[in-house]
């Protein structure tokens, strides 16, 4: 019980599916009663982007070979209903699926998927 918020943008899906439990437990540990959590641009399991690597385990993905995760060692993808159930301890669950577009001569092309999170501890 040492934080009233938690602010993180990405690094969540920066881990492997086998320690997310954990880093959710951790983060469920450290936070007040009544703390939030806040996490931005977490990848969706329908990001364009993931055709460019190779899937291991349970939506990890390594070895880009272009796109915007490019740099990136790992990502992992989400899907709503892992979050969902990464989050069942909290209360006041928001999740938000947001789908970046782009117009080029009337041809659109979905450039980004993500999810927003925020959640309370009891």
């Amino acid at each position: 019980n040492f934080f009233n918020g938690i602010i993180d943008r990405a690094s969540l899906g920066c881990n492997r599916s086998t320690n997310l439990k954990n880093i959710f437990s951790e983060i469920y540990r450290v936070l007040k009663p009544k703390g939030l959590l806040y996490s931005s641009d977490l990848c969706s399991l329908e990001h364009p982007d993931l055709k460019f690597a190779s899937k291991i385990i349970d939506n990890d993905y390594l070895d880009f070979t272009e796109g915007v995760f490019h740099a990136a060692q790992q990502i992992h993808a989400f899907s709503a209903k892992e979050l969902q159930s990464l989050t069942k301890q909290f209360i006041n669950v928001d999740i938000t699926h947001t789908s970046t577009k782009s117009i080029t001569n009337n041809i659109e092309k979905i450039i980004s998927c993500n999810y927003c999170l925020k959640v309370q501890k009891p």
